[in-house]
């Protein structure tokens, strides 16, 4: 995700990038704001012997199916749809 935030920013002209990784119905929401350079995900180190660079699957834990998912999908479009008027 920071690999594909880091491509992408110099290519829009918004100010905060959304990206959203689903495992089924389950979600992780990760926002990027350029003029920081900050990721809302932190970094997961990488191991030469072990393989522990993978996220934990509590970052998956907002199910789009249940009413408080629903909502936090409808806030993000929300707010991309209020910075792309903007523009």
């Amino acid at each position: 995700m920071r690999e594909t935030f880091k491509s992408l920013a110099d290519r829009v002209d918004i100010p905060i990038l959304y990206g959203i990784s689903a495992m089924g119905t389950k979600v992780c929401f990760y926002t990027y704001d350029k003029q920081t350079g900050s990721l809302s995900a932190k970094v997961i180190r990488s191991d030469g012997e072990w393989v522990i660079d993978a996220a934990h699957a509590c970052r998956w834990s907002l199910d789009i199916m249940t009413p408080e998912g629903e909502e936090k999908l409808h806030q993000v479009v929300s707010q991309i749809k209020k910075m792309c008027t903007q523009l």
